[in-house]
C-alpha cells in the first residue's frame, strides 16, 4: 500500500531561510531513502511551508522517521519551528 504523508511547517520568525536550507539539504536524501517515490516542498506564505513524501509502503515511512529521529534532524527542525508539524498520513488511491 503506498502512502502519501504531508507535513505542515510554520517557522519562527527570521528562521525561514534557516529552514529552508535545512529542507535543501534533507529532501535529496529523503528521495534517496529506500522505499521513498517522491519528496516536494511548497510555500504558503513567508511563514507556511509543506512537504508532501510519498512512499511504497507504511513499513518505509516508519524506518524513515525513526532514521531521522536517531540522526538528530527532527531536533534540528524544531530549532526552525513555532511547533511541531503537523503530519498527515493518507493511503494512495492508485486505482483513481
Amino acid at each position: 500500500m503506498a502512502l502519501i504523508s504531508i507535513f505542515e511547517f510554520e517557522t519562527k520568525p527570521g528562521q525561514e531561510s534557516n529552514f529552508v536550507e535545512f529542507l535543501r539539504r534533507i529532501l535529496p536524501e529523503t528521495r534517496q531513502f529506500p522505499g521513498n517515490i517522491k519528496a516536494q516542498a511548497a510555500r504558503l506564505n513567508d511563514h507556511q511551508f509543506m512537504a508532501s513524501v510519498e512512499w511504497s509502503q507504511a513499513g518505509a515511512l516508519a524506518k524513515y522517521l525513526d532514521w531521522r529521529k536517531e540522526r538528530g534532524d527532527f531536533a534540528q527542525l524544531l530549532t526552525f519551528l513555532n511547533h511541531e508539524p503537523t503530519i498527515h498520513t493518507y493511503e494512495s488511491l492508485v486505482d483513481i
